[in-house]
């Protein structure tokens, strides 16, 4: 192996047995590890209670499914899936959080756009420091914005979308039907 030469003219060294056992800190010092606190399990779809649903869709406003799954220890997405199909009270809940989180995702934007702090970089040419604009930063903020203009756009279409959505409603808000009737009349002959 040592008469190898790596791509960069290097000789390659001959391979080390390495230790595949995992270390951790505590087995590095003589004290014994401490343990971690037991975690409950997570709930399921039958673990439904008012306070828990009124939790997550307080954090459903702000954030993601992933998160609000996460946060308070569900199994997963299709808990909360379940829980808006078989519970009218958290059904509710969810959509004026999603109603509202369309509101919040387009008012980030603005706080977004405003946000200059990692706009310029400080890079050092021919023993100047000159000051640039980080091309890097401002497309992320760029697809920021226009993610979040997307999903409130999609969230709330009426307020957020750029397209003209005319829906004639009645006053309670529902769509108006109209129903067209063709009907041919025979005029009488006409005496002569």
């Amino acid at each position: 192996m040592a008469d190898q030469l790596a791509p960069w003219g290097e000789p390659l060294a001959e391979p080390r047995e390495v230790s595949r056992k995992k270390r951790s800190i505590a087995s590095m010092t003589d004290e014994p590890a401490a343990e971690a606190p037991a975690k409950p399990p997570p709930i399921g779809v039958d673990g439904y209670t008012p306070d828990l649903g009124n939790a997550v869709a307080i954090t459903l406003v702000e954030f993601t499914l992933a998160t609000a799954v996460v946060k308070h220890n569900l199994l997963g997405r299709h808990v909360i899936m379940a829980w808006k199909m078989n519970n009218e009270d958290f059904a509710k809940m969810y959509e004026t959080a999603m109603d509202m989180r369309a509101d919040v995702q387009a008012d980030e934007v603005i706080d977004i756009a405003d946000d200059s702090e990692n706009d310029w970089t400080t890079r050092t040419i021919a023993g100047r420091e000159i000051r640039i604009i980080d091309r890097e930063a401002t497309e992320r903020s760029k697809v920021r914005i226009d993610t979040r203009k997307w999903v409130a756009a999609k969230m709330k279409p009426k307020k957020y979308s750029d397209k003209n959505i005319n829906v004639l409603e009645d006053p309670d808000g529902q769509p108006v039907s109209f129903k067209i009737v063709r009907e041919i009349v025979r005029e009488p002959p006409k005496d002569t």
